[in-house]
């Protein structure tokens, strides 16, 4: 800080003695300037750049009135001590009130002069420090604010009330065509079709003081995005100004149609299935039920939400659903076979699972129901046809140590009505792995009550060979087992079932290899059809329509011959297929050029339903490098490589011929060789790009190995 004095006085004596005051004291003062002080003088100037004024009266001879006109004379800015013989209170008073800092009568001058010029700069630092304060907070403040508008992740403004935008932030100015004090309605700045609904919300934010609102908007470079505007309404020096914020919600918008595609494809998934499917909550609440629950039971879903689960059943069966439910909560999953009470009356048998899931911190229970009336029923006659065919049976007796068979037991066996069984000849009957199983089921069924059902082979009394299905129940005295019974059920008929329908399995995969193989073949004759018709074409435009697809359909043939070759039916070697893509499109359309191709196919195994539309995107980018890439040159080379990175397929052709058209547009395709790329590598969710590499042509196709089957291939195309 500095400290500059001027001392104003018409005597030199006096002068002198001010400097020497000062000066003794020891404190740092930069300069102590004379002035004098005239009636008629003017003192402002005299006082500029000056930290502090000494006044010295006493020889100036000047009424009250005079001193006090002086001193208002003085730059109210920089502090003023009087110097005089005397001061009444009156007087004194009114000279503080016209701009005195100080009043010291001459007599006190070496006491006083020293203390009142520190108090004076020392305060004046201190208010000199507040106004620095004050005018950074103001600064820092204005800065902030500006930083904190401008660091916004969406578009600030601020509108007036005639509709014109007096504001923006930086991504404001990026986004859209804003021009300072040009024509900023803010009605320039949005869609037509979203005009109306712009100028309603407007409106609206006016007389309501906020509002909010989803408008597109008409950005630089990105034509229409829709955005979120916020608003509200205040008033600065005495204007209303609307103050808004936007945020881009193109992503959600897409987000929110990709969810509503998949919420309907849900929702159509579960209407067509042919059982029943719920979700059920923690109340006994049915959040969700698919439309066959709502045909097969006859109820509206407004009355499926007020019902309990109970109310479907029986009152016989309510304890074993609610363990049921129960179970499948605590569990995690649980199964039940129930009558059904329908709106029509009907009680049909459906055979219902349940399965825990948690969401959002709240538990349910996923749940699906096979009609199985007729299973029932079929059972019902089955126990019945067991009951007639007398299924045999069997006790073990461990207090006693004795064995009973039924007849139909001793039957089964083949041995003699007065056999005597015991135990360990009893388990001879059974042969390799079964002896072993058997005897470890007795084991567990004794020691530890576990009751068995099990499928084993036995060796008759007569050296024949069966499957038999036994089943074991232990039954305790106490903690100590007593005895064994259970059912002995002649099952090998139904085993040979079982290996006739793996026979039948083998030759429905011999029929299906013959399925592909005739597809091959009728694919081969439409595929020659359509040569055949080529060559008879009197039009170019028409003979190559016809041979383009013509390749089309012999790279979807190859598919077939190759699930033919192979024995496998699912799944497709992309190296082999890329290969024969290769041969056959240079053997069809090469017209003599020497073209050298070098290949590094690495074996890559995928489904059929992403096999058939990468065939087609090879198909037309092998088709396009030939037809297109060597239109000028004799001789050329392409290069084709096939790997897998991470978990994603790429496959990239390169050429050296004569590179790209310069309208070009995979995003905007003209031709429908790339509408197909486009949208073919669209359903395999993969990425296709066109690159000019100086020398040539580069195609990259990368997509993602999914080996989940989503039916016929034939539905990709």
């Amino acid at each position: 800080m500095s400290r500059d004095l001027l001392a104003v006085t018409n005597s030199e004596a006096d002068y002198e003695s001010f400097c020497q005051i000062l000066r003794d004291s020891e404190k740092p003062f930069n300069e102590i300037r004379r002035g004098k002080l005239n009636r008629s003088s003017k003192n402002k100037r005299q006082a500029k750049t000056k930290d502090l004024v000494i006044l010295d009266l006493t020889e100036m001879g000047l009424s009250e009135h005079e001193i006090i006109n002086k001193v208002k004379e003085f730059d109210p800015k920089v502090p003023l001590i009087l110097v005089n013989g005397e001061f009444s209170l009156e007087s004194a008073v009114r000279l503080i009130k016209a701009g005195a800092t100080d009043l010291i009568k001459k007599a006190e001058l070496q006491s006083r002069l020293v203390d009142s010029v520190e108090e004076i700069f020392s305060k004046k630092l201190d208010f000199e420090k507040q106004l620095k304060i004050s005018d950074l907070n103001r600064d820092l403040e204005e800065v902030l604010n500006n930083y904190i508008i401008n660091c916004l992740p969406g578009i600030f403004f601020v509108i007036e009330r005639s509709g014109q935008i007096i504001s923006v932030n930086n991504r404001f100015r990026e986004k859209f065509r804003y021009e300072p004090g040009g024509d900023n309605h803010y009605t320039n700045f949005v869609s037509e079709e979203d005009f109306q609904a712009a100028v309603e919300s407007f409106d609206t934010t006016l007389k309501y003081s906020e509002n909010e609102v989803e408008l597109y908007l008409k950005t630089k470079d990105e034509g229409e995005v829709p955005y979120l505007l916020s608003g509200i309404t205040t008033t600065v020096k005495n204007k209303m100004i609307l103050v808004g914020t936007g945020v881009n919600i193109k992503d959600r918008k897409e987000a929110e149609r990709k969810l509503k595609y998949e919420q309907s494809f849900t929702d159509k998934a579960l209407d067509s299935l042919p059982g029943l499917f719920y979700v059920l909550d923690e109340d006994m609440n049915y959040v969700r039920v698919n439309q066959s629950f709502i045909d097969l039971l006859g109820y509206s879903w407004e009355e499926i939400q007020d019902m309990n689960p109970l109310d479907f059943y029986f009152e016989d069966d309510h304890e074993r659903i609610a363990n049921a439910i129960k179970e499948a909560f605590e569990e995690g999953s649980a199964s039940i076979s129930a009558r059904v009470k329908t709106k029509s009356g009907e009680h049909p048998y459906f055979y219902l699972t349940g399965s825990y899931f948690s969401q959002d911190g709240s538990n349910y229970i996923l749940g699906t129901g096979v009609d199985i009336t007729q299973q029932v029923n079929l059972e019902g006659l089955l126990k019945q046809a067991q009951r007639m065919a007398k299924i045999g049976a069997w006790e073990y007796d461990l207090v006693d140590e004795t064995i009973s068979w039924t007849e139909v037991t001793r039957s089964i066996l083949e041995v003699e009505d007065d056999f005597i069984p015991d135990l360990e000849t009893g388990i001879d009957f059974y042969v390799g792995e079964s002896k072993d199983k058997i005897s470890r089921a007795l084991e567990r069924a004794i020691e530890f009550g576990k009751p068995y059902d099990l499928e084993l082979k036995v060796k008759t009394g007569k050296g024949n060979i069966k499957w038999v299905r036994t089943i074991g129940e232990p039954s305790f005295r106490g903690s100590e087992c007593v005895r064994l019974h259970g059912s002995f059920q002649d099952i090998t008929d139904k085993k040979q079932s079982e290996e006739k329908i793996r026979k039948s399995l083998k030759e429905k995969e011999i029929l299906l290899m013959e399925v592909h193989h005739r597809v091959k073949n009728n694919l081969a004759l439409v595929s020659g059809l359509m040569q055949l018709q080529a060559y008879q074409a009197d039009e170019e435009s028409v003979y190559k329509y016809l041979n383009d697809n013509q390749s089309r359909i012999k790279s979807i043939a190859l598919i077939h011959d190759q699930l033919y070759q192979n024995h496998d039916f699912t799944y497709i070697r992309l190296d082999k297929q890329t290969s024969r893509l290769m041969k056959h499109i240079s053997d069809s359309i090469n017209d003599g050029k020497e073209i050298e191709v070098n290949s590094d196919l690495e074996e890559i195994e995928v489904n059929i339903n992403q096999a058939v539309p990468y065939s087609l995107i090879v198909n037309e980018i092998i088709a396009n490098t030939y037809k297109h890439a060597f239109e000028e040159k004799d001789k050329g080379c392409i290069t084709v490589s096939l790997f897998r990175e991470n978990d994603h397929i790429n496959l990239i052709f390169e050429d050296d011929g004569v590179g790209l058209p310069r309208d070009m547009d995979l995003d905007d395709p003209k031709s429908l060789g790339m509408t197909l790329i486009k949208t073919l590598s669209d359903q395999i969710k993969g990425t296709v790009s066109f690159e000019a590499t100086g020398n040539g042509t580069r195609v990259s196709l990368q997509f993602e190995k999914d080996d989940r089957l989503r039916g016929s291939s034939s539905t990709l195309i």
